[in-house]
C-alpha cells in the first residue's frame, strides 16, 4: 500500500490551461474520488500521475517516493507501480478473461495461474471465466475484469477513469458494489475520476471536485453536499435552490422566511442554499394563513421516480420563486393546488456576488 500526493500540477495544452495548480493527497488504503464535469482535467490529471503525460509544474509522490517533478524527473509509467482502469475497460479482444488479467503478470505467474483465480476472485468472478474469451463477456463483466487486470499485479495505486460509464443503473450499482470490495480486500490506494455526483458521493472516503482545471474543494461525501463552499460547487454536488438573502445574528431572511445558518459568518446580502429535500410540503388551503417559518405555495407539476417524487412549485410571496421539493411521501399535491412549504434544518450560505441587490424589506 502507498499514499498518493500530488503538488502544484499544471498543466496546459496549445496555451490553454487544463490544470492550474493542484495539490491532492489521497491517504494510504483509500479512495479517494475526483468530481468533475467534462473538460474539467479530471483524466489530464489521471495521465500525470500514471505518468503517459509530463506535467508542465509539480510533482507526484507515490509511497514517499517522487516518480515525476516537471523538467527534472519523468519516470516511466511501466515503473511506477500503479494499476490503471481506463473507460470501457479496454481489454485486449483477441485474449481470454485469463489472459488479460495475467497480462502485466510475470510468465511464471502467469503459467501456475494461481494469482489469476486470486483476483478474478476479488472482483466475484469464479475460475470458469479465465477460459472466456473477453469479447463474450457483459459489459459488467468486463470492467470487472479491468479491474482484476489492474489489481493481478499488486500495484501501489490504482487509478479508476471512469470505469462505469455506459453501464445501466442496476449493472452499475452491482459493479461499483464489487469494486469497492475488492479494493477494501487488498487494502490499494485509489484515485477514481467521475462526473457523476452519485459515484463519489457513495464511493470516496474523500471528495475532491475540480472546476475547469482548479481544485475548488476536498472533503468527506457528507461535508461536500451539506457545506459546498460556493453557489457553484453547491449546484454541482446535486441539486439545490439557491436565492439571494440577508444575513445577521445567525439566522437569514429569505424568500423561505427566517431561517437558522449552518456556518454562521456571513453579514449582511448572501445567497442562501437550500435542498429540495429540505423543502416539507404541508396541506394549506386558498384562504389559510401561512403559519411561523412557513410560505404558501402553488404546485406546478410533478415527476414520479419510484421511491421519491420530486414536485415543483412556485412561491406566492414577493420572490414569485419556482423551487423544486423532493418528498418520499405517498399522497402528492395536484398542480394548481395551493400548499404551505417549511424548511427543516440550517441552511448554508455564501456571500453574495458583487451588485446583488438587498430582498426587499430585509436589510
Amino acid at each position: 500500500m502507498a499514499e498518493l500526493r500530488c503538488e502544484g500540477i499544471a498543466k496546459s495544452y496549445r496555451g490553454r490551461p487544463v490544470l492550474a495548480g493542484v495539490d491532492l493527497e489521497v491517504p494510504e488504503g483509500t479512495l479517494t474520488a475526483i468530481l468533475g464535469a467534462s473538460g474539467s482535467g479530471k483524466t489530464t490529471l489521471l495521465r500525470i500521475v500514471i505518468g503517459f503525460v509530463e506535467a508542465d509544474a509539480g510533482s507526484v509522490v507515490v509511497g514517499g517516493e517522487l516518480v515525476a517533478e516537471a523538467g527534472r524527473l519523468h519516470r516511466e509509467p511501466d515503473k511506477r507501480a500503479i494499476g490503471y482502469v481506463a473507460q470501457e475497460g479496454a481489454l485486449f479482444p483477441h485474449l481470454s478473461a485469463g489472459e488479460n488479467v495475467g497480462f502485466g503478470l510475470s510468465r511464471a505467474e502467469r503459467k501456475r495461474g494461481r494469482r489469476i483465480a486470486e483476483a478474478l476472485a476479488l472482483v466475484g468472478l469464479d475460475q470458469a471465466y479465465a477460459e472466456r474469451p473477453a469479447h463474450e463477456l457483459s459489459g459488467g463483466e468486463q470492467r470487472r475484469v479491468a479491474l482484476a487486470r489492474a489489481l493481478a499485479p499488486r500495484p501501489r495505486i490504482v487509478l479508476l477513469d471512469e470505469p462505469f460509464s455506459g453501464l445501466d443503473a442496476a449493472l452499475r450499482a452491482e459493479t461499483r458494489e464489487a469494486v469497492l470490495h475488492a479494493l477494501r480486500e487488498e487494502g490499494t490506494t485509489a484515485l477514481l475520476v467521475t462526473h457523476d455526483q452519485a459515484e463519489a458521493l457513495s464511493m470516496g472516503r474523500e471528495v475532491a471536485v475540480l472546476r475547469e482545471g482548479w481544485l475548488v474543494q476536498r472533503a468527506s461525501p457528507t461535508e461536500l453536499y451539506r457545506r459546498p463552499v460556493s453557489a457553484d460547487v453547491a449546484r454541482f454536488v446535486g441539486e439545490a435552490v439557491v436565492s439571494p438573502g440577508y444575513a445577521g445574528g445567525g439566522h437569514v431572511a429569505c424568500a423561505f422566511g427566517e431561517l437558522e445558518i449552518a456556518n454562521p459568518g456571513c453579514e449582511g446580502p448572501v445567497e442562501v442554499m437550500v435542498r429540495p429535500e429540505q423543502i416539507l410540503i404541508l396541506a394549506s388551503s386558498e384562504d389559510a394563513q401561512s403559519g411561523a417559518g412557513r410560505v404558501e405555495a402553488r404546485v406546478v407539476d410533478h415527476a414520479y421516480y419510484g421511491a421519491e417524487t420530486v414536485v415543483r412549485l412556485t412561491l406566492l410571496g414577493p420572490s414569485g420563486l419556482t423551487v423544486r421539493a423532493r418528498t418520499f411521501a405517498h399522497q402528492i399535491p395536484a398542480p394548481g393546488e395551493l400548499v404551505e412549504l417549511e424548511v427543516s434544518g440550517p441552511v448554508v450560505v455564501f456571500g453574495a456576488p458583487e451588485g446583488q441587490p438587498v430582498p426587499a424589506g430585509q436589510a
